[in-house]
């Protein structure tokens, strides 16, 4: 039983992050995270949201830029057309 609930709330995780990496490239401008979940209809999945945008931007093969706010819900996220090397 356990098993399944990781592998139901994994997929859960999964397909929240096509969600948002579909806006996020599709957007003309940088995002918060809480802008992100409202404009896939995740209000109450902001802090999901946040965290794969979080691990989106530290891998840089996946092409999400952050720029830091004054605070972590000011942190907007965007899509990069390139890669910076």
């Amino acid at each position: 039983p356990g098993v399944e609930a990781g592998k139901k709330a994994a997929a859960a995780v999964l397909s929240l992050q096509v969600k948002v990496i579909a806006h996020v490239r599709s957007s003309l401008s940088p995002q918060s995270a809480a802008q992100v979940a409202a404009a896939i209809s995740e209000l109450n999945r902001t802090e999901w949201v946040y965290k794969i945008l979080q691990h989106l931007a530290a891998n840089p093969d996946r092409r999400i830029v952050s720029a830091p706010g004054a605070t972590p819900a000011d942190t907007t996220f965007s899509f990069a057309e390139e890669i910076a090397e």
